[in-house]
């Protein structure tokens, strides 16, 4: 807001103090800016104009927007690639006009259907604070023709950007995340076509992880795909195992996803477990919570509310 339209609001208030009493009339707010920190991220700030913000809301219209709650003049926010418009809204419900800008870096989601030869696409996730991971689409991102099959050692993950998101100091539930797919559609022979066999959906078996992270300590050895069994030591008490799949169509087994646990002392055995269609895999991270508690298991005072102890109370007595 410019100096030329902050005196004028001045004014406006001004008069609606003389002739309605002593309430100051208050602008709708106003977005300041919209500024890129990193592919999915940006930060936004606005003007309040005297009143309080309530929300962000971005989307292409205000009917299919998603909230960011907050009472703060400055949020962070994550979207896909796109055009987006984003509005702040105060406490009184009074949306400000809309500042729109386009995303490119972040991720979006791309098809190969009906293919005879190899290529490429890209699935967006959202990436979550505990390390799980939710796919925006449940469609097929590649499928073969009528007489190719999918090659499905070769139909893997190449390019992963979901476990490298910073989350913690964002305000966030969730970061967009981009994953990007090989496909490679082979001639089938004989009576082996199965037409448009899906890259994302059918299983390849290869249930295998395409990284494994623990929120504290370090992995030994460091972690590979083929290397199932990890150990970590710590003090914590408590550790969140991200983990995500080279496969589109493989799954975490319930129960045994990337998930946050709480440490005893001593070792701890976790489990995280994959499949894609028969073929299941057990990845397994021990990790040893340091006991610093005191060995000393003596008493420092003994005493009794009517009578006297007999003998004296010294601590190893």
């Amino acid at each position: 807001m410019n100096k030329r339209t902050k005196y004028l609001l001045f004014v406006i208030q001004l008069f609606g103090a003389m002739f309605f009493g002593s309430k100051v009339l208050a602008a709708a707010p106003s977005i300041v800016d919209v500024k890129y920190v990193e592919s999915d991220l940006y930060y936004v700030t606005a003007d309040a104009n005297g009143g309080t913000i309530k929300k962000f809301v971005v989307g292409t219209t205000v009917n299919n927007a998603i909230s960011f709650n907050t009472a703060s003049t400055g949020t962070y926010i994550t979207v896909p690639n796109g055009t987006w418009n984003v509005w702040v809204v105060n406490t009184a419900d009074e949306y400000s006009e809309p500042r729109q800008f386009t995303v490119s870096r972040s991720c979006k989601n791309t098809d190969a259907l009906g293919k005879t030869g190899s290529g490429s696409y890209e699935r967006c996730y959202e990436r979550y604070l505990n390390g799980t991971e939710k796919a925006t689409t449940s469609a097929p991102g590649a499928t073969c023709a009528e007489g190719y099959n999918m090659d499905a050692a070769y139909s893997t993950i190449y390019y992963n950007d979901c476990s490298n998101k910073n989350i913690t100091n964002t305000g966030l539930p969730y970061r967009y995340c981009s994953k990007k797919y090989n496909y490679k559609c082979i001639r089938a022979t004989g009576g082996n076509a199965s037409g448009s066999r899906s890259g994302s959906s059918s299983a390849s078996g290869n249930a295998k992880l395409s990284s494994l992270t623990i929120s504290t300590g370090s992995l030994s050895p460091n972690f590979s795909p083929s290397t199932y069994s990890y150990s970590a030591t710590t003090s914590a008490s408590s550790v969140t195992v991200g983990a995500t799949l080279q496969n589109g169509s493989a799954s975490f087994i319930s129960g045994y996803g990337p998930r946050s646990e709480q440490l005893n002392f001593g070792l701890n055995s976790i489990q995280i477990k994959t499949q894609d269609g028969n073929t299941t895999n057990t990845y397994t991270v021990r990790i040893k919570r340091s006991d610093s508690r005191s060995s000393t298991n003596t008493l420092s005072s003994l005493s009794v509310s009517n009578g006297t102890l007999s003998p004296a109370f010294t601590p190893l007595t």
